[in-house]
């Protein structure tokens, strides 16, 4: 992300980002969901917070590895859910 954009070091808000490339889902239960709609094999999620309190989350289940394409779309989607001024 911070070859994507400029962060600033004394902004009180935080950004985690956590992703899982690889996903395989063994379970016998998953079979029809595997079957009809594909699986996930990767997630992405992004949060916003101030210390230790959740001002946003972004979530999405991902078809393909995590690319910039898709930290671009959900830092997209965080600015244009929140207003900064």
């Amino acid at each position: 992300m911070k070859q994507l954009y400029h962060f600033d070091d004394s902004c009180p808000l935080r950004l985690d980002i956590s992703y899982k490339n690889g996903i395989t889902c063994n379970s016998t239960f998953n079979v029809q969901t595997k079957s009809i709609n594909g699986f996930p094999s990767s997630y992405l999620n992004m949060e916003l917070r101030r210390g230790l309190s959740l001002k946003y989350s972004y979530y999405v289940d991902l078809e393909e590895d995590v690319s910039p394409d898709d930290l671009k779309t959900g830092f997209s989607r965080i600015k244009e859910d929140l207003s900064f001024e």
